[in-house]
């Protein structure tokens, strides 16, 4: 005998009702398009990128290229390093992304060149990085004590100009932005330690309701100070 099941599609299609798949793959196809079309003029030989958009987490910073090979391919087994924006910038316009993507292959050039243009932790960019990122149509900010030449004001007229044209970067792949979490501070809790006194003004911290104890050098017995005054 065939027994007949009744199929649960309306079900399905009822739960499924209101959901809205969003996705970063537009975002992350253009940041890769700008990768390919910077390449071209950087003359790049035997180095492998791999691009990602994820959380700055606590570098708050707009983009990101790791000093070491990150990822492995399974194919052949080589390395590659990561080229990264992060998510929570993604509200800016296309072409200040791109100046942001051209900032890390700096990175990335001075790397495969094996010239080390940042110390620490990648956050002061020295005089190296400020030659190469000019060299590659960069304009930057004035020297800061933290970040040394690591301040990107943006391209400069006359490259800003080809990008534009030839690039022509596109707003519409940047339609989400990662909501911004605020960094909680740690309260610094409130002391137990208590302030005590003798006569002659000798003073100790106990944490305790009484103190049985005097002071050696006057013999008076120490008493809880008067805060208040």
């Amino acid at each position: 005998m065939v027994t007949k099941v009744k199929t649960q599609k309306k079900t399905t299609a009822k739960t499924l009702k209101g959901l809205v798949q969003m996705s970063l793959i537009p975002a992350q196809t253009e940041v890769e398009r700008m990768v390919d079309y910077f390449k071209q003029d950087m003359n790049f030989k035997d180095i492998r990128i791999t691009v990602n958009i994820e959380t700055e987490g606590s570098r708050q910073c707009y983009g990101h290229f790791t000093e070491k090979e990150v990822y492995k391919s399974t194919i052949d087994n080589k390395g590659s390093y990561e080229l990264k924006i992060s998510s929570e910038h993604l509200d800016r316009t296309a072409l200040e992304i791109a100046t942001t993507v051209r900032h890390e292959l700096v990175h990335a050039k001075n790397t495969e060149l094996k010239v080390r243009d940042t110390s620490n932790q990648g956050i002061y960019h020295n005089g190296k990085f400020l030659d190469m990122a000019v060299k590659y149509g960069l304009e930057m900010h004035e020297k800061t004590k933290q970040n040394g030449y690591g301040l990107t004001k943006g391209f400069n007229p006359i490259y800003e100009a080809i990008v534009l044209q030839e690039l022509k970067p596109d707003d519409n792949a940047f339609t989400l932005v990662r909501i911004a979490t605020e960094k909680k501070r740690k309260e610094k809790s409130p002391t137990k330690m208590r302030k005590w006194t003798c006569e002659c003004g000798n003073n100790v911290r106990y944490a305790g309701e009484d103190l049985d104890s005097t002071h050696n050098t006057c013999g008076t017995a120490y008493t809880l100070a008067d805060t208040t005054k």
